[in-house]
This record gives C-alpha cells, structure tokens and sequence, in this order.
C-alpha cells in the first residue's frame, strides 16, 4: 500500500506509534467502561451527604436554601458560574446525572468547571435560580482532563522511545544500504564494520565476505585475460612477419595465413579492451560532436564511408577512453556488418538536458540475443563471427551502464538505427 511507510525507520515507527495509540484508546475504554460509572457514583453520594436534611427546605424558598447552604458550609451563587464549563466524558454524564437524580428524585442540572475551586456545581430543579457546591464532591477531578493527560503523556514517551530504538536498528540498515551502493563505483571497497542487530551484524558479514569473493573473481579473470592477450600477441607478430618473408611462392597460402594471424590479433585486442573497460578512468569534459569528427576521419582514411550530421553540443563528463571505445564499436559495427549508407549524428535533446547520438545502416539489424546483451537484459557471452567470442557489445554495455545513458533501437524509413542519449547532469559511477 502507497500509504504506508516504505523505509524500515517510517515502518518501524508505525508500528510503534499505532502499538502505543490503540493502548491508549484501549485504556481509556477500561477507564470510562469501569472507573467513570464507579467515579460518578462517588460523585454523587457525596453530594447526597452534604445536601442531607434538604427535604426540611420549602420547594422554591431561594431564601431558605441559601440559608441551609450557609449553615452547611455550602457555597452558592445565584449569578452565573465563575469559569469556563469543562467537558466530561458522555458516559460518565450520563451516569452521574442518572445517579444524582435517583438520590434527589428529581433531574439535577451539575456544571464541572475547568481550573476553578470547586469545581463542581449542582442545580436542583425546586431552586432553579441558586448553584451550590458540594464540599466533598467538588474535591474530585473531572475525568476526562486527567485521561486526556495521561493519553498524551504516554503518546509523547512512546514516540520518543519509539524513534530512539527505531533511529539505533536502522542506522547499520542505512549504513549497509549507502555501502552496497558505493559497490557501483568501480574501485570502491566494501569496508563496513559490524553493527547492530546481531541478524544485521552476520548480513553485514555475510555480505562483505560475497563482495571480497566477487572482486577476487574478478581480479583473477582480469589477470587471465590480459596475460593470455599478451602472452599470444608476441608469438603472432613473429609468424606474421615469418608469412610475409616467404615471398611469392605461394601467395594464396600466404594470404591465407596473414588474414588468419590478424583475425587471431583481433581477438587479443578484443580480450584486452574487455580487461581495460573495467578498470578506473576519470571522468573528464568531453565533446562527443568532436570524438564522432575523430573517428569518421579515420575511418575516411582507412576508405570507409560515415556520413556524419554534427550540431554543436558542448561538453559533457564523461570517461574520454570509454565513450571513444564505445563510438568507435558503433561505426565498426555499421560498417561491417550493416549495408551503406552509415550514417552517424549528435545533437543536443529536445529540452537540452543531454546529448542524443545516433547511428543507423540500412542492413538487417541486430538480433533479440544482441539487442539483449547491449541493452543490459542479458549478460550471457555472444558468439561472434567465425564461431569466436566477441565482446564488442559487452564492452559498448559497460560503458553506457557506468554513465547511466539511456539506450533504444529503432526503424526509420527502412534503416535499423542505435540511439544513446547521456544527460548533462550525470557523472560515470
């Protein structure tokens, strides 16, 4: 439910505040279902004794009662009452008026006057023109002020404690949550001590000994990689160069076997770019309209065509390296597996929030598995050409989910088209 607390602190506090508001209420029902009736009753034979012998009075006689109230010690007014009327609880009046008129065999009109002495006055029907105070029953508190009090009393204790216990479970909760998302920020070390709760101490344990194992994963998988990429690179610049000194004697085979040593030095490349992608890099301003000028005149001079529409879009910060590495994967992609026209453009958003870039081919697209894998639905390795592992697209997916770009496909007048758009205001976590 929308209504309810969503962090633990605002529904621990709930729970708190609603254990000790229906305690409250559910005192205050005992109090007016067995103390108020008990109350009223005391109330009222009190009144009885003081007023005893008021039968010898002549119904009507203001003078007679006003003397019998002086002989008893009784205070009377015949003016209105000096203070505010407080207001008792309906059961109990109604109680007290049942118990005053079966003792006077008359209806009693009474008053509760709030921060006054004494505060409670009667009105006999026989004397409508005098109030008196009786001595005994004016010394008791009118009920609903003292539970009131004690209500909000309680309320106020509770809330206090309730925050206080609330604010000592969440604070390793709020603790553990701003570490694990520091996680997203490569280089960052989980280093939390335990706190808390002995169930959030061992999840803090627990989870602290996943991370130290990921990052060691990690770190392993990255050493393989990259030592393999070197390790082979060596070899294969001996051999290409070994085919290129045999000479004419058997130019197909040599052809043959220079395009195999090239496409073996276009997996290590791609091994050490997937490495180099996960490592650090500063966030820098950076003109994508300039990169995308970059590498269309690159490739112009490698006789690959990128017809290329670039509006002025100023800076943005972002990883020089990646986002390099990241348009340079788009191009070569369009290139190599689209049909041409390749077109590439960058301009800034309809509300120049961010930087929309966009690269489309007239080929047939990416498939739903590719698509998955840049898009972030899929992690699973893609097989590339040649039943080889590529990691272009893996690569491209890094580098857009560290600087929180949003990505989409589309077809436009028959062309497949990527678009990316970063915002101004992010910076690569």
């Amino acid at each position: 439910m929308k209504l309810l607390p969503q962090t633990a602190f605002g529904q621990t506090m709930a729970l708190a505040m609603g254990t000790a508001v229906f305690t409250a209420v559910s005192a205050m029902v005992m109090i007016t279902q067995f103390a108020g009736p008990q109350r009223a009753e005391t109330i009222a034979a009190l009144t009885d004794v003081a007023l005893s012998g008021l039968e010898a009075v002549p119904p009507g006689d203001s003078r007679a009662l006003i003397g019998f109230a002086q002989a008893r010690g009784i205070r009377w007014t015949d003016d209105d009452l000096p203070g505010r009327a407080a207001p008792a609880f309906g059961r109990f009046s109604h109680r007290l008026n049942t118990a005053l008129s079966e003792r006077f065999g008359a209806p009693v009109e009474f008053r509760f006057l709030a921060r006054s002495a004494p505060n409670f006055w009667i009105r006999l029907g026989d004397w409508p023109d005098i109030w008196l105070a009786p001595p005994g029953a004016s010394r008791i508190n009118v009920l609903r002020w003292s539970i009131l009090g004690w209500m909000l009393g309680s309320a106020v204790f509770a809330g206090l404690l309730s925050m206080l216990f609330a604010a000592r479970l969440n604070r390793p909760l709020r603790r553990l949550q701003v570490a694990t998302q520091a996680l997203t920020r490569d280089g960052i070390a989980f280093d939390l001590e335990p706190a808390g709760p002995r169930e959030v101490q061992t999840l803090t344990r627990a989870f602290a000994d996943a991370v130290r194992r990921l990052r060691q994963a990690e770190t392993d998988q990255e050493l393989f990689l990259a030592g393999m990429s070197h390790d082979m690179r060596t070899p294969l610049a001996r051999l290409r160069v070994s085919f290129e000194m045999l000479g004419e004697q058997d130019l197909e085979l040599t052809r043959g076997m220079i395009h195999d040593v090239d496409e073996l030095d276009s997996i290590t490349a791609q091994f050490l770019g997937y490495v180099r992608d996960g490592s650090v890099e500063q966030a820098k301003p950076v003109d994508v309209a300039a990169v995308l000028n970059e590498l269309a005149a690159d490739l112009a001079r490698e006789g690959q065509s990128v017809e290329l529409s670039a509006q002025p879009v100023g800076t943005l910060l972002l990883e020089p390296l990646g986002v390099r590495r990241l348009l340079s994967n788009l191009l070569q992609n369009a290139l190599r597996h689209g049909a041409p026209p390749v077109r590439a453009s960058v301009r800034p958003t309809a509300d120049d929030a961010g930087v929309e870039i966009t690269v489309s081919d007239a080929g047939s697209g990416m498939n739903d598995h590719q698509w998955a894998v840049l898009s972030g639905r899929s992690t699973s390795l893609l097989q590339a050409d040649g039943g080889r592992i590529g990691f272009g697209l893996h690569i491209m997916r890094r580098v857009i989910q560290r600087h929180g770009a949003r990505i989409d496909g589309m077809i436009d007048g028959g062309r497949h088209q990527i678009r990316i758009v970063f915002q101004r205001d992010r910076v690569p976590a």
